[in-house]
């Protein structure tokens, strides 16, 4: 089925499906939002683009855990979480002048959810998954990117190649490998320290541990990716050896520190 079929077939609370928000004109859906809602003009900036462009809001899916690609994070605790955590907040979609689709995962927050966006992207483009079609179509960002809009005339107006695109925000973001790594290993550490602060003081603890186990999943899974798509590190520190880049993946995806699920249960 086309991709964007497949998008917009996609039923949401006003039609019983429990785990979509909104799924429409994203017209429609700034309709209604309050006057102060923080995205509110963000929105409407969209809109003069294209009045046409659609919104899928809190769009909640599963991954599949026997995929091979997830199998080799190694983070069995994602396992143990129930079904329909994964929690996307925005993907804004439609179709450029040429009828090409073109996608773009938003997340709010500050340069940390910009990692979590394209560990999004790459959960909801796996094999088998919502986005599989629209890998080359598709980019995810963070609301407050200071390109945001940059991106989505490139990919909209100039018909831009998302993976160029992609990496126009990547550097906006982190200037080089070493510095991703930084960031991946300070936002789990923010995460850990978000869940001790307030485990203890919420009585409904799942609304904590939940949250925090698929974000420690999206930076394993992203910086592992990432550093499989690191030409310069094959070729220079691994002499193409892609045996010895797969090793280095996994051990930049181990280094990223979580609390266990039992231990926060037990907090």
């Amino acid at each position: 089925m086309d991709s964007f079929v497949t998008l917009t077939n996609i039923l949401d609370q006003r039609k019983g499906n429990p785990h979509c928000e909104f799924n429409g004109f994203l017209e429609d859906y700034a309709a209604l939002l309050p006057d102060n809602h923080p995205h509110l003009s963000l929105f409407k900036k969209i809109l003069e683009k294209d009045c046409d462009f659609r919104v899928l809001v809190r769009y909640r899916f599963d991954i599949n855990h026997n995929l091979i690609s997830n199998q080799i994070i190694r983070y069995k605790d994602v396992q143990k979480i129930p079904d329909h955590q994964f929690d996307l907040p925005y993907l804004v979609y439609g179709k450029n002048p040429d009828g090409d689709l073109c996608g773009l995962i938003l997340l709010d927050g500050d340069a940390s959810s910009y990692l979590l966006a394209k560990g999004y992207f790459l959960a909801l483009t796996e094999q088998g998954s919502l986005l599989e079609n629209m890998k080359n179509q598709c980019v995810s960002c963070y609301i407050n990117h200071p390109n945001l809009f940059n991106a989505i005339d490139k990919l909209y107006t100039d018909k831009s190649k998302a993976g160029a695109v992609q990496r126009m925000l990547d550097s906006d973001v982190f200037g080089s490998y070493e510095e991703l790594l930084t960031m991946v290993y300070k936002t789990a550490s923010q995460v850990q320290e978000e869940v001790k602060d307030t485990i203890k003081s919420n009585p409904n603890r799942e609304a904590t541990i939940y949250p925090a186990v698929v974000k420690w999943y999206l930076l394993k899974k992203m910086i592992y990716v990432h550093t499989m798509m690191n030409r310069t590190l094959l070729q220079v520190e691994c002499e193409n050896d892609v045996r010895m880049q797969r090793h280095i993946a996994k051990l930049n995806s181990d280094h990223v520190q979580f609390l266990m699920y039992s231990e926060m249960w037990r907090m």
